[in-house]
This record gives C-alpha cells, sequence and structure tokens, in this order.
C-alpha cells in the first residue's frame, strides 16, 4: 500500500501524489470498534486483501471533519470515491457505501462488484 498525502480542503479532501482519474477506497473506523478491528487484523494478515486499490484509513476520532463530510454515522465504513485529475474529492465524488465489517471475502467481493 502506498503513502498518499491527505489534507482536508474547505470540506473537500485533497490526496497528494494522484494525478488522474482513479477510484479509492476511504476506510472509516474507531479504535475501540471490534469490526473495524477485524478488518484491520485482516489487512495485514493478508497483503493482498487490498493490493489493487490506494486505500486511506481514518479513525472518526481523530478525523471528526472528514468523517462529517462523508457523513460517516456507523463504523466501519467503506466508501469508493473518484479522485478528480487534479487530486480533489469531495462527498459528490461518492460510488457506493458499505457500513460494517464481517469478513475479508465479503468485502471483496463489495469490492470487485463495480470495478
Amino acid at each position: 500500500m502506498r503513502a498518499i498525502q491527505v489534507l482536508l480542503v474547505l470540506g473537500s479532501l485533497w490526496l497528494g501524489g494522484i494525478t488522474m482519474a482513479a477510484d479509492i477506497l476511504l476506510v472509516f473506523t474507531h479504535e475501540y470498534c471490534g469490526p473495524c478491528q477485524s478488518f484491520k487484523h485482516d489487512m495485514a494478515a493478508d497483503e493482498n486483501l487490498l493490493a489493487n486499490w490506494t486505500v486511506e484509513v481514518f479513525d472518526i476520532k481523530t478525523a471528526k471533519e472528514i468523517a462529517a463530510d462523508f457523513n460517516v454515522k456507523t463504523v466501519p465504513c467503506f466508501i469508493v470515491v473518484t479522485v478528480d485529475k487534479d487530486g480533489v474529492i469531495n462527498k459528490t465524488n461518492e460510488q457506493r457505501r458499505e457500513v460494517g465489517y464481517t469478513s475479508k471475502d465479503k468485502l471483496t467481493r463489495w469490492l470487485n462488484r463495480k470495478r
């Protein structure tokens, strides 16, 4: 997974290092959430789980503005968004959303559904 720069700019998210329109996965979690920890464990144990995705993981307690901008109420929350070629996304770029985590197989099926 490659590192990317993330900035909140006037209610929009700017992701440095992305130079063309692409879909990315935003994952909203919380440190005391059991399903969130299961997701993090599965992600760490299986490097291929999200190998084809640029992923940015946010804790809702430290990324309150981003979570509010994307109207995240329940975690874990997985949101596929399209980044414009200028590197900016906002909630209007959302392609689809999944709330909750039960297994890496279910997540993989969901991620591959429209790709």
